[in-house]
């Protein structure tokens, strides 16, 4: 048997061995499951993030599941998107078979057919807005006009000079022809006129100088008033009415520019040009008085349109300065009328203005296009100027003649004094679209012939296809 010494001690160390394998099972638990919490923390961390459904309690053999499901659903799409990619390639090469063409051309005609359909849209699009935008501006101008004119307070019937003198007494003619011719001669070397004497009771003076056709028409008036005509006293009136002319021109010039336009800082020198322009007539216009018609005409459409007032008067005022010495210098007043201008330092825009009312050069600011506006109102508003029997016939001629040189027009009429043309035109020769063309053809050569060009014209142009039957009477239906 044991000894009870021994046995004590043997107990404790197989109660302490016990306790020792107790404890290390205990920690080495302990420890795995510290793992396993680590190991679903992870997989739970993942799960969010990959925005998947979590479980903890998956093995590796599930997730090895999932992942072979996951390629055969890969592998699955991949063949079905084969499989459309194929039938789309059929139906494509189909469709080039149908209509003979590749895809490239295909989509070149769609895309062709695309822009047409689009120009026309645009096209459609910019009449319609162009119709309507016309109607807004044709109104504006109306308005604009109406206003211009209830603004002017110019008289509309000018005035038109006569230097034919009435005589009261036949006899008379005999003092002013005088013996062998004396005084008749006398007077048209001291005055630089020509007397023209007829049957009639009259005397008239030639003279293309307005001044001194004037001078010499108040020294003729004056010679009859005082019954006693001789060269001396030609000579004696002559300067006597030579000085008051020069004096009455400088104070038109003077009224004109500084009290009714009330412009300061004009050159004085000019003043004398302006009064010259009071003598000056264009087909029966008096030129002053036409000069300062349109700087007010200038002035209320500068108004309306909201530029400088001043400086649209000016220009208009002046753009026709060269008609007081086209008569003294070998000039057409345009020419004529630059050179004043620069001599006395007038701006740009009124030498503009001068040279541009009869197109002798572009427009290049819009004090010259009101200018060219108001010179064709005034000059072609009824009674402002009076034009020859002789020039009007010439005119509606050369018009006509013009239509009816081209081909395929049948007769043409001028109307309205020549301001309307109608031209009638063969729709057997001349189509619409031809038509067109032989419009702006007239237009172009009427524009290039001189008699013609002083002012528009509107050309009509009326093509118009006939069918024409007679009906049967009932004797001649009854044979029938």
């Amino acid at each position: 048997m044991w000894d009870e010494e021994l046995l004590i001690p043997i107990l404790i160390g197989v109660i302490c061995l016990l306790l020792i394998v107790l404890g290390i099972s205990l920690i080495v638990k302990y420890v795995k499951k510290i793992r396993k919490n680590k190991n679903n923390e992870s997989i739970h961390n993942k799960a969010i993030m990959n925005n998947n459904p979590i479980n903890y309690h998956t093995n590796s053999n599930d997730n090895n599941v999932l992942q072979e499901k996951l390629k055969q659903t890969i592998s699955k799409y991949e063949n079905m998107q084969n499989e459309l990619n194929l039938i789309y390639s059929k139906q494509i090469d189909k469709l080039a078979d149908i209509s003979k063409m590749n895809p490239d051309q295909a989509k070149m005609l769609l895309l062709n057919n695309l822009e047409l359909t689009l120009k026309k849209e645009k096209s459609q699009l910019i009449n319609h807005y162009n119709e309507i935008t016309k109607e807004e501006i044709s109104l504006r101008v109306q308005n604009m006009l109406i206003n211009c004119f209830e603004s002017l307070n110019e008289d509309f019937v000018v005035p038109k000079t006569s230097f034919t003198i009435k005589l009261e007494d036949d006899a008379v003619k005999g003092r002013i022809i005088g013996k062998d011719g004396r005084n008749k001669k006398a007077f048209e070397l001291v005055t630089g006129t020509e007397l023209i004497i007829e049957k009639d009771p009259e005397i008239t003076i030639s003279c293309f100088n307005p001044i001194r056709r004037e001078i010499a028409k108040n020294v003729l008036v004056k010679l009859i008033e005082n019954k006693h005509i001789e060269p001396s006293r030609i000579e004696k009136y002559f300067e006597q009415e030579s000085l008051i002319i020069e004096n009455k021109i400088n104070d038109i010039g003077f009224n004109v520019v500084e009290n009714q336009l009330q412009m300061y800082d004009i050159n004085k020198e000019l003043y004398n040009y302006v009064g010259k322009l009071y003598f000056r007539t264009s087909y029966g216009q008096n030129i002053l008085l036409h000069s300062k018609e349109c700087a007010m005409l200038a002035v209320s459409i500068a108004r309306e349109i909201g530029v400088d007032t001043e400086k649209a008067k000016r220009a208009a005022f002046f753009h026709d300065i060269g008609k007081s010495v086209d008569f003294d210098i070998d000039n057409d007043h345009v020419e004529s009328g630059v050179k004043l201008a620069r001599k006395y330092n007038l701006d740009d825009y009124i030498i503009n203005a001068i040279e541009s009312h009869h197109e002798k050069v572009p427009i290049d600011n819009i004090y010259s296009a009101i200018v060219k506006v108001v010179d064709r109102i005034s000059a072609s508003r009824p009674g402002a100027r009076i034009i020859s029997f002789e020039e009007y016939i010439q005119r509606v001629t050369e018009i006509e003649t013009i239509c009816n040189s081209f081909e395929g027009v049948k007769t043409s009429y001028a109307l309205k004094a020549g301001k309307q043309v109608r031209v009638i035109i063969d729709p057997k020769i001349i189509d619409d679209d031809q038509a067109i063309i032989l419009a702006q053809e007239i237009k172009n050569k009427l524009e290039d012939t001189p008699i013609i060009n002083k002012q528009p014209i509107d050309v009509v142009l009326i093509r118009e296809k006939r069918i024409e039957i007679k009906s049967d009477g009932s004797a001649a239906r009854l044979i029938k």
